[in-house]
């Protein structure tokens, strides 16, 4: 179902990824090559960031926060494409919890990885 969305999503072609199931069936979705360093772009915002917040020495990164990809870690075609795969790797997701109660209830956790650590990611 999740890969039928991906497909659906409109990933252009020349972005290579690969769909899997981790612990506890959260799901990760692995961008393996890409013709823009998306790798870059991660790090130069999470570098930005941490100098200007003061958090001191920043690490290198190889994933992409889902909640910051609009207003931190991307800009144009890539934005849009990183949007596109978020909706379609939360489409069949939820989340009924309630943490005033200490009540969790969701489907899965979604991630995006640029490479791994032994597959690094390949600019095109």
């Amino acid at each position: 179902m999740i890969s039928e969305s991906l497909k659906m999503a409109g990933i252009p072609k020349e972005w290579k990824t690969a769909l899997s199931v981790r612990k506890a069936g959260d799901v990760e979705l692995v961008i393996k090559s890409a013709p823009v360093d998306l790798l870059a772009k991660i790090n130069e915002s999470n570098l930005r960031f941490f100098n200007l917040n003061g958090y001191g020495e920043s690490r290198p990164l190889n994933h992409v926060s889902l909640y910051h990809v609009e207003d931190r870690d991307f800009e144009g075609e890539s934005q849009e494409v990183m949007k596109k795969i978020i909706l379609a790797l939360n489409e069949f997701n939820y989340d009924n919890s309630d943490i005033q109660f200490d009540y969790f209830d969701r489907g899965y956790s979604a991630c995006i990885s640029i490479g791994t650590s032994d597959r690094p990611f390949v600019v095109q």
